[in-house]
This record gives C-alpha cells, sequence and structure tokens, in this order.
C-alpha cells in the first residue's frame, strides 16, 4: 500500500480513482458456461470478463471473480455482505454503467478520514471532519488515452449536484 509522504502521488488524498493495472487470462477451457454472454438465438457473442475491460471497476471485485471462477456457490458469505463492502464478480454479469464505487481513507490514515464514492462519470470526495469541503468531481475519459479532463468544485456550490449525489446514494442504500 501506499502511505502519505511516502509515494508523492499520495500527497493528493483527493484522487477520485487510480488507473491500477490488473491483468486476468483465464484460458477459455477453464471459463464455466456463465462467463459467456448468451444471445437470443442460443449462440455466444462474447466474455462479460471482456465487456467489464472499460467499465468501473474496484480491487474489490477480485475476490468475488476469483470465487466465481472457482465454482462457489456463494459469492461471499452473509456475515462479510453485512459487515464488509463487497464487490462483484466480473465473470458472469456485467459491471452496471452507473455503478457507485465506494472507497475511504481513515483508519490507519486517521488523519484523513475520506469517503469517496465515484460512478464512471463523476465522484463525491465527503471529508468527515469538515464536510462543508465536500467536492463533486466530473471526469471525462478519452478512449484508448490514459489522461482524462477532470473539473473539480465544492458541492455546496451546486445544489443540482448535491441532490444527484443525495439520490444516487439512497438508491444504493449508502444514505
Amino acid at each position: 500500500g501506499e502511505v502519505p509522504g511516502v509515494l508523492e502521488r499520495m500527497s493528493d488524498v483527493n484522487a477520485p480513482l487510480l488507473s491500477i493495472p490488473l491483468w486476468m487470462y483465464i484460458p477459455r477451457k477453464f471459463l464455466p458456461d456463465r462467463a459467456y454472454r448468451k444471445e437470443k438465438n442460443g449462440g455466444v457473442s462474447g466474455t462479460y470478463l471482456r465487456d467489464n475491460v472499460d467499465r468501473g471497476v474496484s480491487i474489490l471485485d477480485v475476490v468475488p471473480t476469483l470465487r466465481d471462477l472457482f465454482g462457489y456457490d456463494e459469492l461471499y458469505s452473509s456475515k462479510e455482505e453485512k459487515e464488509c463492502v463487497v464487490g462483484q464478480s466480473l465473470l458472469s454479469q456485467p459491471v452496471l454503467d452507473d455503478r457507485v464505487m465506494m472507497s475511504w481513507q481513515g483508519l490507519p490514515l486517521q488523519g484523513h478520514q475520506i469517503g469517496i464514492f465515484s460512478t464512471a462519470s463523476d465522484a463525491l470526495i465527503y471529508y468527515k471532519k469538515d464536510p462543508e469541503t465536500t467536492k463533486h468531481i466530473d471526469y471525462r475519459f478519452s478512449p484508448g488515452d490514459i489522461f482524462f479532463n477532470r473539473s473539480e468544485s465544492l458541492l455546496a456550490d451546486h445544489p443540482e449536484k448535491a441532490r444527484h449525489w443525495k439520490d444516487i446514494l439512497q438508491q444504493n442504500g449508502l444514505l
């Protein structure tokens, strides 16, 4: 992991997302039938894993993807679902375009206590110690390019964005 002051990027605790490469090669002979996208005519048109490459995914998706690959009946125990932030399998279902991804900076980084909620197009950065400084970030990715455009503003300056995020968090059971 990274610790503030050790790597320069961590000096920016406002980074709404990081591109962390994770390559997962699974030979076709090991892919279960549920990994293939089925067409109405019964044919196969690709895999969910390939479809999800350009979607908003999280490091939290690794464990359920591996559990799905190995054939676990339940990707999480009921205790894990109740007590933990959980991901989803990338192997046997598409990632939704409007998915909310969560991350945080808190313990052991006690000075920060920041909640970050992001979708494919924007993010909300909530500062527990100073909620008035909560920020909204819009970002636009350029296909095939690792760089993107980002605009950042205080959420309090944009009541429509505050309502938008309140609705998203309520719909996802986070508020």
